[in-house]
């Protein structure tokens, strides 16, 4: 696979940050500017390895996070379908490694068990750690204009379960 090129998401820094980086969102850097590619990622540091582990993530996941229905963990274990992507800094030199993990119990255990904050949910955390007063209208307003993610693109050729229904009327009454 390809190196990724990651880099910040215009106007939004670190989702928590603690005396390092706990999580935060991260742009593939595409360069074809493919508006239809997933580009949104999240990222969260290792708390005893060096690594930082991205994967995809969307709008809809970000908003459960910030309700704090579910903790750093879940966030990272709501995209299994799709290979994580594991960054390793290779001594002073700055040379990173990337690698490609589809997750099994022992990633989960060791890599994303590592997690900094690993179970913990959005509101657990201090006010000066959480980087973001109003995450809803500082985080999910950009992402809602500018990243499509998977979820409802045009012309992505997918529908949201109630889009569907409705098409197909399944929730219509047979009339006799």
């Amino acid at each position: 696979m390809e190196k990724i090129k990651f880099q910040e998401v215009g106007g939004i820094k670190d989702i928590l940050n603690a005396e390092g980086t706990i999580l935060a969102l991260r742009e593939n850097d595409d360069p074809e500017g493919d508006a239809q590619k997933e580009r949104l990622y999240i990222m969260g540091e290792c708390d005893k390895k060096n690594l930082k582990v991205f994967t995809k993530v969307n709008n809809k996941a970000l908003e459960l996070f910030f309700q704090g229905r579910i903790s750093i963990k879940e966030l990272f274990l709501l995209r299994l379908d799709e290979p994580y992507v594991i960054e390793e800094s290779l001594g002073g030199n700055a040379e990173i490694k990337q690698s490609y993990v589809f997750a099994d119990q022992i990633f989960l255990d060791e890599i994303l068990g590592d997690l900094r904050g690993v179970n913990q949910h959005y509101y657990s955390f201090c006010k000066n750690t959480r980087q973001h007063k109003d995450p809803f209208k500082e985080v999910l307003q950009i992402i809602d204009l500018f990243y499509y993610n998977g979820v409802n693109g045009p012309d992505s050729g997918v529908l949201l379960g109630k889009q569907w229904l409705s098409e197909n009327k399944i929730n219509e009454k047979p009339t006799v």
